[in-house]
């Protein structure tokens, strides 16, 4: 199954518009051809100049250590002016054998309310622990941490709404944990 979820992934950081040229030319190059795992790093390498996590980085996270990100997000948000602040605090808890202490990769947020607004963004994870804020144009009421599947993980998504003001200079504390 892993296999399958480190194609799976590879589509979706790289996105179709090159992931499927790209595949079909290794293919076309290596027909009829014994190949190993690292030719077809060096091969796409060569075929795509920037990934959003080098390539290297990738297979070695993915296919020769063990294991797969846990992750912990932890969300607010805050008005500012006549928009919102989102803020996320994306960590990685992972632990075991030969399993890496980060696994780098591009991971889409989403924020979203009831009236149907959204607005997702991506961050590269790169580290244990990251914060960061987004500024939105609505009040969310829900987070989504990778919806739409595209990495192999585990997630435990908590979101706390602070700092709602109801009249100038008075400020109501809302909290809430929601587990999408």
């Amino acid at each position: 199954v892993k296999p399958a979820w480190v194609f799976h992934m590879l589509r979706s950081m790289l996105g179709d518009d090159v992931f499927f040229p790209a595949l079909k030319a290794y293919f076309n190059e290596f027909a009829f051809t014994s190949i190993e795992t690292e030719d077809m790093v060096k091969f796409f390498e060569k075929q795509v100049p920037n990934p959003p996590v080098p390539f290297r980085t990738f297979f070695d996270q993915w296919v020769y250590q063990a294991g797969h990100p846990v992750y912990e997000l932890n969300a607010a948000s805050r008005t500012n002016g006549g928009g919102f602040i989102a803020t996320a605090d994306l960590r990685q808890t992972q632990a075991g054998n030969n399993i890496p202490e980060v696994f780098v990769m591009p991971v889409k947020i989403t924020f979203k309310n009831s009236a149907g607004e959204e607005a997702t963004h991506t961050i590269i994870n790169d580290r244990r622990q990251q914060t960061a804020e987004f500024a939105l144009s609505f009040a969310p009421d829900s987070v989504f941490l990778d919806r739409d599947d595209e990495i192999l993980n585990k997630k435990s998504v908590f979101v706390t709404a602070t700092a709602v003001r109801d009249e100038p200079g008075v400020v109501r504390e809302d909290s809430y944990s929601m587990f999408p």
